[in-house]
């Protein structure tokens, strides 16, 4: 599975999609893809070099008009409802000609990672990630009505039998082992630029000693999941839930996921669930009333 947008390009003479995806990934999906091809009379052509890609957030004002001037499309970016609009913006004009406010990319991923929204190649693994734990259910990427995909099978019953038991979570990342309440809000530190090691580095969840125990060696660990990317002091990790909520809760009494730093050194997680995940409509299949 790789993640991708699919941009259905309004006013076309034939139907046309434009496919966004990682360019680091977008060869090899492109040869996937044209295995299945087989006789269906269609082109599949890489376009990278005519179309730059945009997100609008926060406060900005979207003026479709204005953006057809230019030849753009805008799409609602439906991952969480705070991610905003995403914009298809032909090479020939610039994003200095458009009257918008400019952010960097550091900044669009802070933001991204603050929503918990994996995106990429470093965060959904191509070829070995599964829909549910990458939340894509969540972010309105899979229909359960719809048969006959590869892996359907698999992710309709873990849906439908509500076995999910790791999720992509943003998580904030500390040297000291300085405990966080649960719900406090998960902020970013620019100031902070911690040392991160490679996507999928082994998270572990050190499990408590026992009181009887008098001992200075440290507690046992297990595997909790996989560090996947971060920035400064934030981060997403596909978590075991199980153990997130044992290392939030009350009685843990400081953080017990640590992930190993390139240098050897401790970095304390704290996992955090984002509040767009309570929402009555993830529940609920596509369509469902």
């Amino acid at each position: 599975m790789a993640d991708a947008f699919l941009h259905l390009i309004p006013y076309a003479r034939e139907p046309s999609i434009l496919v966004e995806v990682d360019k680091c990934i977008s060869t090899d999906l492109i040869a996937f893809v044209k295995r299945f091809k087989l006789r269906s009379k269609f082109q599949i052509n890489d376009v990278s070099d005519a179309w730059d890609v945009m997100q609008l957030y926060g406060n900005a004002q979207v003026d479709l008009d204005m953006l057809n001037l230019y030849g753009a499309y805008a799409f609602r970016d439906v991952r969480s409802p705070e991610m905003g609009w995403r914009v298809l913006l032909p090479k020939k004009h610039t994003e200095q000609e458009i009257p918008l406010k400019n952010a960097t990319d550091v900044d669009y991923t802070i933001h991204r990672m603050l929503q918990g929204v994996p995106e990429g190649s470093k965060e959904i693994h191509m070829g070995s990630s599964l829909p549910l734990e990458s939340c894509i259910d969540y972010m309105h990427g899979v229909d359960f009505r719809k048969g006959c995909y590869i892996g359907q099978e698999l992710t309709a019953r873990t849906f439908f039998t509500g076995l999910v038991r790791k999720r992509i979570m943003p998580i904030s990342l500390d040297p000291n082992p300085c405990h966080h309440s649960s719900p406090a809000p998960i902020n970013v530190d620019t100031s902070m630029n911690l040392a991160l090691p490679d996507s999928g580095a082994d998270v572990r969840f050190v499990m408590p000693q026992k009181s009887d125990v008098s001992t200075s060696q440290p507690g046992r660990s297990r595997s909790a999941g996989k560090f996947l990317s971060g920035i400064h002091n934030i981060g997403l990790a596909l978590l075991r839930l199980e153990q997130v909520d044992k290392s939030n809760s009350e009685e843990a009494g400081h953080p017990r996921l640590v992930l190993e730093a390139p240098d050897g050194s401790p970095l304390y997680l704290h996992a955090y669930r984002p509040s767009w995940w309570d929402s009555e409509t993830l529940q609920k299949p596509n369509g469902s009333n």
